[in-house]
């Protein structure tokens, strides 16, 4: 059943699952206050003198951060819409689901 549920996700899933989280997202204030924050913080930061390598280092810091956090959050999601899809099934509201 992962397979099938996998594949569901790969194939017509994953672009609404992306819609809906960024419409959440949108209305969201706690969000939308991160954003802010997170704006102010890069710009005080880009006025800091640094050194072209100590830049680097935390330029790689932050992406490193922003693509693992962005791939937890994607990778929760999906658990959930898979767990939930599971349930369905096994509650019997799938009934033509095949494993």
């Amino acid at each position: 059943m992962n397979n099938i549920i996998n594949e569901l996700i790969q194939e017509n899933i994953g672009q609404a699952i992306d819609k809906r989280r960024d419409r959440l997202l949108m209305g969201d204030e706690v969000y939308q206050q991160d954003c802010t924050d997170t704006q102010e913080l890069l710009n005080r930061y880009e006025a800091l003198n640094l050194e072209r390598s100590d830049r680097l280092l935390i330029n790689d810091l932050i992406c490193c951060m922003e693509t693992r956090d962005s791939r937890c959050a994607d990778l929760s999601y999906l658990c959930g819409f898979s767990d939930a899809i599971k349930l369905l099934h096994e509650l019997g509201i799938l009934k033509e689901f095949k494993e």
